[in-house]
């Protein structure tokens, strides 16, 4: 996906799709998804992004999640690698919160596709809820790059 962020500032090029606003890209091999709660001028709130590949290909999970962890940088804290899990064909990174009362998490699957969420840690006896949040379309572009190149 390219750096710039002209086509994630047009609202032309979102789609309402129930709660969300929906922006789609396709830069083979690659097809995103990027789903939002509000979008302005600026940025947007943002619910998740997902990316599949169409090639087919596989990636060795723990190198490529390390890889992602080091090239990622615009996000609120850096990501790190919890888990991979070749049997499973997931890779688990999340971010490092200061607090951790709310963090990233990036789901890496065997073929390189990916979904990416911001979660709100659980009080004790309670899930892990899934939170929005601001990015503007700078940031946001320049997170689809590091993430499919």
């Amino acid at each position: 996906m390219t750096r710039d962020d002209t086509a994630l500032r047009n609202p032309a090029n979102w789609r309402a799709e129930g709660d969300f606003l929906v922006y789609q890209a396709t830069d083979a091999p690659w097809t995103a998804a990027v789903k939002a709660t509000a979008l302005d001028a600026i940025g947007c709130r943002l619910w998740e992004v997902q990316a599949t590949r169409a090639d087919g290909a596989t990636v060795d999970l723990k190198a490529t999640a390390e890889l992602l962890a080091g090239r990622v940088t615009g996000l609120l804290e850096p990501l790190r690698l919890v888990e991979a899990d070749n049997e499973y064909g997931l890779a688990l990174l999340r971010s490092d919160a200061m607090d951790q009362a709310s963090y990233t998490e990036l789901l890496l699957h065997r073929d390189g596709g990916f979904e990416l969420r911001r979660y709100r840690a659980a009080t004790p006896g309670q899930r892990r809820q899934q939170v929005a949040f601001s990015v503007t379309h700078e940031a946001l572009a320049k997170l689809l790059h590091d993430l499919t190149t």
